[in-house]
């Protein structure tokens, strides 16, 4: 009777359903994180965009902006000199974190330069219009940013996203050949202001 049992019992385990593994935890990364001008002159605003995957919790130091985890986002930035950002990303509240860093250079000997494209407008109209990535390969999906101000509509040439004006709106795309994309925002009056993106396919 005791080698029945034993034998049973050594059956049942070998035929026991082993428990399924706990599923992987997503891996916390930052997939971006760079200034739209790497150099600006002193006094002018520029903008810092970031990506993270798989992150709860997002800061940035020196703190500018409130953060909160997004594949494309991008906050404004008018650094009175010269620094460095550092972005950080855990997947949770006080876990462990991974960061990345990005400068941005103020050069007292710069002007800033006065839009000379169409008829000038009173107030600004495109605050910025950048892409993760100014070269990349064909079919290779990059982010485009741009933001408005005080625009009642907004083109982008060639049309490969649907835009309309936005304080930040981000999307992504992808080119087969290098292409120069035109953004154009114009407000009530009919002023406009445009500006130009050119994304090299290598």
């Amino acid at each position: 009777m005791k080698t029945l049992l034993s034998i049973a019992c050594i059956f049942l385990a070998a035929c026991a359903t082993p428990p399924p593994a706990p599923a992987p935890k997503p891996e916390v990364k930052i997939d971006q994180f760079y200034a739209s001008d790497a150099v600006i002159a002193k006094g002018v605003k520029t903008t810092l965009c970031y990506g993270v995957s798989g992150a709860k919790t997002v800061r940035i130091e020196p703190a500018i902006d409130r953060l909160w985890p997004s594949m494309s986002r991008c906050i404004e930035a008018s650094p009175k000199t010269t620094t460095t950002y550092t972005l950080f990303a855990a997947a949770k509240e006080g876990g462990p974190e991974v960061s990345m860093t990005t400068s941005i250079t103020v050069d007292p000997a710069l002007i800033p330069a006065a839009p000379t494209e169409g008829p000038q407008p009173d107030v600004q109209l495109i605050r910025f219009f950048i892409a993760s990535s100014t070269t990349v390969a064909a079919g290779q999906q990059f982010t485009m940013c741009y933001s408005t101000i005080n625009a009642k509509t907004v083109e982008l040439t060639p049309s490969v996203h649907p835009v309309t004006p936005a304080e930040r709106m981000c999307f992504q795309t992808g080119i087969n050949t290098s292409t120069t994309f035109e953004l154009k925002a114009t407000n009530a009056l009919g002023q406009f202001q445009k500006a130009e993106l050119k994304v090299t396919v290598q």
